[in-house]
């Protein structure tokens, strides 16, 4: 990917973490943003440290999935009337576990087909920042 479009990509990363810092915005919203910086970050972060390696966007991919699935490990009796859960292990992301785990009940009502669509937006995060696209992911 051209260099131009990864500055322009972190621009807005970087706005986004403005907003989450300065605005009084919803829980869901500081949510949003929080996952699709994090998410980022690693994509680039693991990008950048295993260039050399093919199988760096599926490490990628399978990280992040990773941390959105430790995400919700980070609450205990969660309740789905209120949406939050009773205690948090680490307090600083109880938004991030509150969405997740309310867009799996709802993700339930719907087939799972938001999940499937949250993979690909992913999948598409990593693809970004993956150099080598068809010859890393379709082999």
């Amino acid at each position: 990917m051209n260099l131009f479009f990864k500055i322009v990509f972190f621009i807005g990363v970087f706005y986004n973490i403005l907003l989450l810092v300065s605005g009084d915005y919803t829980s869901d919203t500081k949510a949003m943003l929080s996952i699709f910086t994090i998410n980022c970050f690693l994509a680039f972060f693991i990008s950048f440290l295993f260039k050399k390696n093919k199988h760096s966007c599926k490490i990628a991919f399978f990280l992040i999935v990773l941390t959105n699935i430790s995400f919700l490990m980070n609450t205990s009796g969660w309740n789905e009337g209120t949406m939050t859960g009773t205690s948090y292990i680490i307090p600083f992301f109880q938004y991030i576990t509150d969405w997740l785990y309310g867009f799996l009940l709802i993700s339930a009502f719907m087939g799972f087909i938001p999940v499937v669509l949250y993979l690909v937006f992913i999948y598409s995060i990593v693809l970004f920042f993956c150099k080598r696209k068809s010859e890393t992911l379709y082999k």
